[in-house]
């Protein structure tokens, strides 16, 4: 399971990446992926979202990157659609992405 992380990790801006890619490179079949991950107790979709939107919440409050718009952001972090994605941030968040970049993310 962890080298379907660390490759996961490794290639969430592909926004091509699917569970059957990531099996076929780490030599196993989709469904053992799958069974590896649900003996973790999360999926690929899951670990993939959540990477994504960890990557995402670090480039809205990066200030090198406040020139880019919220679709730009959820395109480089591999989303190819912005309300998908807006969707998913408030749900993991609580707050929106323009939310978020105005500051008023959750302090750490």
């Amino acid at each position: 399971a962890r080298q379907i992380l660390r490759k996961i990790e490794s290639d969430f801006a592909d926004p091509d990446l699917s569970s059957e890619s990531v099996a076929r490179d780490c030599g196993i079949s989709k469904r053992y992926l799958q069974t590896l991950l649900a003996g973790s107790g999360t999926s690929f979709v899951q670990e993939l979202n959540a990477t994504r939107l960890d990557r995402a919440s670090d480039l809205l409050g990066d200030p090198r990157a406040a020139g880019l718009s919220i679709a730009e952001i959820a395109y480089r972090a591999g989303f190819l659609d912005p309300g998908y994605f807006t969707r998913l941030f408030r749900k993991r968040f609580g707050i929106t992405p323009r939310e978020w970049r105005g500051g008023h993310a959750p302090q750490s």
